[in-house]
């Protein structure tokens, strides 16, 4: 998360928990935990500084829109009280 906080373009494992978060090529890049997928996914990215820049840029906007203190302020409005909580 701080990685994408800060506009780092990120590689990491394809798990569920990720793509909750995050798409696939569109915010970072997702790989199979092995370390030829690794290798290839880093290799990929150090070649091409487009792709490093839109990544890093889609994972720093992901977060904002995630993690603002707007974004907090309306999900725990929610928890605290409830759908109406969007009414205001």
């Amino acid at each position: 998360y701080e990685a994408a906080a800060v506009g780092r373009p990120i590689v990491t494992a394809d798990t569920p928990a990720m793509r909750e978060m995050f798409a696939d090529g569109e915010e970072l890049v997702l790989c199979e935990a092995e370390g030829r997928a690794l290798a290839d996914a880093v290799a990929r990215l150090a070649l091409d500084d487009d792709l490093r820049s839109r990544l890093g840029e889609a994972a720093r906007r992901r977060m904002r829109e995630a993690f603002s203190r707007e974004a907090l302020g309306r999900f725990w409005s929610v928890a605290l009280e409830g759908p109406t909580a969007f009414d205001r």
